[in-house]
């Protein structure tokens, strides 16, 4: 089975993360950033990643090519141990 990828919009929630991936009941969602380094989270962006985060869903934030290469190489492969729940910071993310 493949990845589940879809483009989200929270209207009325500001710093709301833009993708969705899923993949055999791994549920990710993914804040995606300017590679340049001027990509920076703003605060309300802080704060909602913060809340889904408290809430135990795992968010990442990518902001380089590579990054996202090896985030879907790893749901591609599977979860390892530390790459699902523990509120998102499991796998070196943001």
């Amino acid at each position: 089975m493949g990845i589940y990828a879809r483009k989200m919009v929270a209207r009325g929630h500001a710093g709301f993360p833009d993708v969705m991936l899923a993949r055999d009941g791994w549920v990710v969602l993914v804040k995606l950033k300017n590679p340049n380094g001027l990509g920076k989270l703003s605060p309300k962006q802080e704060h909602e990643i913060g809340l889904l985060r408290d809430a135990g869903v795992e968010v990442r934030v990518i902001d380089s090519k590579g990054a996202c290469d090896d985030m879907v190489s790893r749901m591609v492969r599977g979860p390892i141990y530390g790459d699902r729940g523990y509120g998102g910071r499991g796998y070196g993310g943001k």
